[in-house]
């Protein structure tokens, strides 16, 4: 017996879909320029006859009020359909510069059906292919700033100053930023100061420190919310008698050069990257130095009378350190077997000093010898 051949089939199935799921477009630089944007395509599986449908604009970040993108002209929406025998359909939507540093952007070109002109019978748009995002890609840098707290020009040894670097604006996740630092000064070594974080609060969020022990330290910035740097540099106290420093706190240049804010070992990865400000990007501080060995006595000599023995009723001997001193008062002295009193004068330079014995038994004493 022959079984009996059915004639009808089953309508075919086609699907409308959309590629590519993601794109990437680089912001042009200057306010509503436009960018290079690549082309999505609207697919039908196979050859039919006109298919209409809608590429619907969607904010993610980017936005269709702010004049970040278009999908037509002046449109968030546009209908549109593939002819007769045609398969595909390209087009381009319009991205905008801003001249305003933000992060990267994403907004979605999502492909539905036209409303005005239903789709075909047997035609249906995919479900997993059915959306493009775009992400923006920010072409305006991030300024940096540095500014010294306080209107103080100079510390002692061991002293600090503090100073704050700073971002045009707060990160996001998975945004970093690293900028480089110039420390430098006639003389002035990596031995004569150290840097670190300010302690306390919320400071340094997102923050921290490389290559400390150089002169080209590096501040990272990283992650959402990492926007100032409040740092301390201390000024070593190393004992040594030596003239006064300057120490020159710096932003590295602009460029791809040696310590420049664009150099390929840095791990800055923000659309438009990060610049030095060009007027807040470095200050000065005089470092004073500190003498911390005690002054030492190099004579004592015998100025009024000059010859001994004598019956003078007062005596004054000359006290030469080795070097300038201040605040000497008769405290700082003992006289031997004798109750007289003590007085000090400064002699000219603040190194010699005139120290007087007088009064008490001074006067009767007899073949006793007196010693400062």
């Amino acid at each position: 017996m022959l079984a009996a051949l059915s004639n009808s089939a089953a309508a075919q199935t086609r699907t409308l879909s959309i590629a590519p799921a993601t794109l990437t477009v680089t912001e042009a630089p200057g306010n509503l320029a436009p960018s290079r944007v690549p082309f999505i395509t609207v697919r039908i599986s196979s050859e039919t006859g006109p298919i209409h449908f809608r590429l619907q604009g969607q904010d993610g970040t980017a936005s269709y009020a702010s004049d970040d993108y278009r999908i037509g002209f002046n449109r968030q929406s546009l209908d549109l359909s593939i002819g007769s025998g045609d398969t595909s359909y390209s087009i381009s939507p319009q991205v905008y510069g801003d001249n305003e540093d933000e992060p990267d952007e994403t907004f979605t070109i999502v492909l539905q059906a036209d409303p005005d002109n239903p789709l075909p019978a047997g035609v249906t748009i995919s479900s997993t292919a059915n959306t493009a995002t775009y992400t923006i890609i920010d072409s305006d840098p991030t300024v940096v700033s540095l500014a010294k707290v306080g209107s103080a020009t100079s510390i002692n040894e061991g002293g600090k100053v503090e100073f704050t670097v700073t971002l045009g604006r707060a990160l996001v996740a998975g945004e970093t930023i690293d900028v480089p630092l110039s420390m430098t000064g006639t003389g002035v070594t990596t031995g004569d100061w150290s840097l670190a974080k300010k302690s306390g609060g919320s400071l340094n969020t997102g923050v921290t420190l490389q290559d400390t022990g150089t002169a080209t330290p590096k501040v990272r910035f990283s992650g959402a919310a990492a926007q100032t740097a409040t740092l301390e540099l201390t000024a070593t106290a190393d004992g040594t008698l030596e003239g006064s420093e300057t120490i020159n706190v710096a932003l590295g240049p602009d460029g791809a050069g040696a310590n420049g804010f664009d150099h390929t070992s840095l791990g800055t990865n923000v659309g438009g990257g990060a610049n030095p400000h060009g007027t807040n990007n470095d200050f000065d501080i005089a470092v004073s130095a500190q003498d911390t060995t005690a002054p030492g006595v190099t004579s004592i000599t015998r100025q009024t009378p000059s010859s001994s023995p004598t019956d003078a009723d007062s005596l004054t001997w000359r006290v030469l350190f080795n070097e300038a001193v201040q605040n000497v008062n008769p405290a700082d002295f003992q006289v031997s077997n004798t109750t007289a009193g003590l007085a000090v004068a400064r002699v000219g330079s603040t190194n010699a000093y005139d120290v007087t014995a007088s009064g008490g038994n001074l006067a009767g004493l007899v073949s006793t010898t007196v010693t400062l």
